[in-house]
């Protein structure tokens, strides 16, 4: 499902405007998706911004948008499919964000086809949004329902997170 920005409303508060507006500067070729917006619903802790790319050519400068910023490289895959910086902010508390490279994709809705579960199945490229048709209810709910297995013990692992996190799983979802 795509819907505009007026999905997000006032819903981006706990999200980081630097980041928000990171992605926009990339015009659709960024994606912002996965645990952020999630946790933005069930008002969890946002651990991490996860971001994807249209095109893997834009990496370099994205990492530029961060570095300025004052972000800094933590880490970078030796394969080169991820690259994780932070900015550190008061009382120690960081701001991660990890650039994941490993596929290009289409668009926000070819990404978010990939993703495992389904209370992290939204994506935004600083236009609109994609997210699965179960995405606002799964996390008002906490109920963890999956989208797409593809690496059934990384699902199983993440499932087992969700629920320390509070999230029920049902007996259709096992």
């Amino acid at each position: 499902t795509e819907a505009s920005n007026s999905f997000i409303g006032n819903n981006t508060n706990k999200l980081n405007s630097d980041i928000l507006n990171a992605v926009k500067k990339f015009n659709g070729n960024v994606f912002l998706a996965g645990g952020c917006w999630r946790a933005n619903i069930d008002k969890s802790p946002i651990k991490d911004y996860d971001i994807f790319f249209k095109d893997i050519s834009l990496v370099d400068a994205f990492k530029e948008v961060l570095v300025g910023l004052g972000y800094k490289k933590i880490f970078e895959c030796p394969v080169g499919h991820l690259h994780s910086f932070k900015l550190e902010v008061l009382l120690g508390r960081n701001i991660n964000v990890q650039l994941i490279t490993e596929t290009e994709y289409n668009n926000t809705q070819a990404l978010i086809d990939t993703f495992d579960i389904t209370a992290c199945c939204c994506a935004w490229d600083g236009n609109s949004f994609a997210f699965h048709e179960t995405f606002h209810d799964d996390c008002e709910s906490k109920t963890v329902k999956l989208n797409n297995v593809e690496y059934h013990v990384s699902t199983f692992k993440r499932m087992m997170k969700y629920k320390d996190k509070g999230y029920t799983i049902p007996d259709t979802t096992i």
